[in-house]
């Protein structure tokens, strides 16, 4: 079932695109550790940017320098500049150069917001890029941006290097097409997810349903974009 859910979380209205972000605080309250794989600017269209609010604890992992000020600005979470990959190698990335629409967006924002209506973002004024490897081609053809290869690492490299809970109340993962990348190779056995959030592509889906449940997952619903799991 795929819905979108309503609501605000401790009086801050969700920042999520369909109520991720809800879906999380209605299970567990003020009290939860997110890891936030993607966070983009850390606010437009955070699956954790309200939680955080509500008194969450977490980490954010964004490798794209459009975002680094904005995140840095808007959480105050820790926050890491990695590339996350299934192993330690390197990849091709794509950096889109959004500026001169930024701007644009962000006046078209600032205005609507003064008439308190709210202003879904859309990547093409977000910014932000992936791994080239598994970036749609629709995307690489109408945006502009420029190249670099970067050095990857992996989620149990970055949960390790913040000392996270083994018990993780919210796993949150949207790269752009790599994301099935990021748990194929992951050791589910040493830490416990109790809600995955994950973005899923026709491409994607069947593989990262497949591997979930056989590490002990659940399918629940889709929110959006977005599939959940449960730990069973």
């Amino acid at each position: 079932m795929n819905q979108q859910i309503k609501g605000c979380i401790k009086g801050h209205p969700r920042r999520s695109s369909h109520g991720q972000d809800l879906y999380a605080y209605y299970i567990f309250g003020e009290n939860g550790y997110f890891v936030d794989v993607g966070a983009h600017d850390g606010k437009d269209e955070s699956n954790t940017y309200a939680l955080e609010k509500a008194g969450w604890k977490g980490l954010c992992v964004e490798p794209s320098p459009v975002h680094q000020e904005a995140l840095l600005e808007h959480r105050s979470c820790i926050i890491d500049n990695s590339l996350i990959y299934g192993e330690k190698t390197k990849k091709k990335y794509f950096i889109h150069n959004y500026d001169e629409q930024h701007e644009e967006f962000k006046q078209y924002k600032e205005e609507m917001e003064t008439q308190g209506r709210k202003v879904v973002n859309f990547h093409a004024f977000l910014g932000g890029g992936g791994i080239v490897d598994h970036l749609d081609e629709d995307y690489k053809n109408r945006l502009e941006g420029e190249y670099v290869e970067l050095e990857t690492t992996t989620l149990l490299d970055i949960l390790k290097r913040y000392n996270a809970p083994k018990v993780i109340e919210f796993l949150d993962i949207d790269i752009e097409g790599a994301e099935f990348e990021v748990i194929k190779n992951f050791p589910f056995d040493q830490y416990e997810f109790k809600i995955i959030c994950i973005e899923v592509r026709p491409s994607t889906r069947e593989l990262i349903t497949e591997h979930l449940i056989a590490n002990g997952y659940r399918y629940a619903q889709d929110i959006g974009q977005d599939a959940i799991f449960r730990k069973k």
